[in-house]
C-alpha cells in the first residue's frame, strides 16, 4: 500500500448512498505495490545478497529496518530517522546509519572564501555537533 516514493496509499474512497443500511463507505486498496516490495527484497536474497546498503525513504525505513533485523542482515544507510525502534526480539540491531565527517569540508570552504559570517542550518543534533567543532 505504498506508491513508488513509499508514501501510503489509500487508492479508492467510494462512499454508496442507498441500500437497506443506509450510507456505507467502502475502502479499496491497492496490495500490489507493497506485495512488489517485500517480493523484491525476498528475491534480493534468494540471489545471495547478504546485506543491504543505500538511502531510503523515511516512509520505507521502518519496513526495510524489519527485514534487515528478522533476517540477520547488515542495512547500512546515511540516514536514520530520530528515533529507531529497536528489535522487539531484544537481538541485535542490523541496522546502521554512517555518514561522512563533512564539517572539515564546510569550513575549507568558509576559510577558502574569506567569509566572516556565514549562517549554518542544520536539522538534527549531529548538525549542532559539527558545527561546534
Amino acid at each position: 500500500m505504498f506508491d513508488q516514493t513509499g508514501q501510503l496509499l489509500v487508492l479508492e474512497i467510494i462512499d454508496n448512498l442507498g441500500g437497506s443500511s443506509g450510507e456505507e463507505t467502502k475502502l479499496r486498496m491497492s496490495l500490489k505495490p507493497k506485495i512488489e516490495g517485500a517480493t523484491g527484497v525476498c528475491n534480493q536474497f534468494a540471489r545471495g545478497v547478504f546485506g543491504m546498503l543505500g538511502a531510503v525513504n523515511p516512509e520505507s525505513f521502518d519496513t526495510l529496518h524489519s527485514y534487515t533485523n528478522t533476517f540477520q542482515i547488515p542495512f547500512v544507510t546515511p540516514w536514520f530517522p530520530e528515533k529507531v525502534i529497536p528489535p522487539s526480539s531484544g537481538l541485535i540491531d542490523h541496522a546502521v546509519s554512517m555518514r561522512p565527517d563533512y564539517h572539515k569540508a564546510i569550513v575549507d570552504i568558509i576559510v577558502h572564501y574569506g567569509w566572516t559570517e556565514i549562517i549554518y542550518v542544520y536539522d538534527s543534533h549531529d548538525g549542532k555537533s559539527q558545527c561546534q567543532h
